[in-house]
């Protein structure tokens, strides 16, 4: 994501909180509205993402390729102990646009092979 891009889809926004360090996520769906962070762990180099949603349950993800996309695999700690799983990768339709490509992970961990549903952000 270059410096000073914002992504918006409804009432989810994706922007820069420190230009070329610190990625922002708030995200608002119908049930479910979080806010996190991205940016790279300088102990083991990966792109980590942490956060919490209005349920307050912690929201951690690492970053990795699928393919050819960047893809995020998400961990979602509940209060009742049992965690649960999802991954979204991301694909560029155009200068304007992206695809969110959401993809089921069984509770091994493995990220299934096709996305259970996508929907689009327009750059704003």
């Amino acid at each position: 994501m270059e410096n000073g891009a914002r992504w918006k889809y409804d009432g989810t926004i994706i922007q820069w909180a420190i230009d070329g360090q610190v990625i922002s996520t708030h995200l608002k769906m119908a049930n479910n509205e979080s806010f996190g962070v991205i940016g790279i762990n300088p102990k083991n180099g990966k792109v980590e993402q942490s956060g919490f949603n209005n349920k307050g349950e912690k929201v951690t993800g690492e970053w990795m390729p699928w393919g050819d996309l960047p893809l995020v695999k998400i961990k979602v700690d509940r209060e009742s102990g049992d965690p649960s799983h999802m991954a979204v990768a991301f694909r560029k339709v155009d200068d304007e646009t992206i695809e969110l490509q959401i993809i089921p992970v069984d509770d091994s961990g493995t990220i299934a092979s096709s996305p259970e549903y996508t929907f689009e952000m327009k750059k704003s």
